[in-house]
């Protein structure tokens, strides 16, 4: 009987320090958010400018090094870019130079840096406008004519 009333006694003792299981439902989230697009609205535009025998070089805004001079500014390229609203997604261009070269006899080729901004972001609505600038690297004594070439531009969250 003293066994039995020892035993009870302890089991009164460790019953408070005995682990007890719990469970908690935890939640699981996920968001799958509009696909970034991208269209071109207007085109990466140098202008017109006159070249002498030493080159330089000319930015979209008419800015001129060396042995250029610019008769007519021209524009950045811009572009329309949709996606998730309130968010900021990274570009790239196709690569650091762009080739302009000009259709027919008498070809040269100029060659353009690209600049644009690194993380720009989307607004409320979901729409950003991408502007891409640059400056043009031209040869001397590059003979007059129209000179074009592509780019790409690459967004991504």
């Amino acid at each position: 009987m003293q066994f039995l009333k020892f035993a009870f006694a302890l089991a009164f003792l460790i019953a408070p320090f005995t682990a007890r299981a719990a469970t908690e439902q935890g939640t699981a989230n996920a968001e799958v958010v509009t696909p970034l697009a991208i269209d071109e609205i207007s085109t990466l535009s140098f202008g017109k400018f006159t070249v002498g025998a030493s080159g330089g070089s000319i930015d979209q805004d008419g800015s001129t090094s060396g042995d250029v001079n610019s008769v007519a500014p021209g524009n950045k390229g811009q572009f329309a870019v949709t996606g998730a609203p309130n968010t900021t997604y990274s570009t790239a261009g196709s690569d650091a130079m762009v080739a302009l070269e000009e259709d027919g006899p008498g070809t040269a080729t100029m060659n353009a840096s690209l600049n644009y901004p690194a993380t720009p972001s989307l607004n409320g609505l979901g729409q950003s406008l991408l502007e891409v600038g640059g400056s043009l690297t031209v040869p001397g004594s590059t003979p007059g004519g129209s000179y074009s070439g592509t780019y790409n531009m690459t967004v991504n969250y």
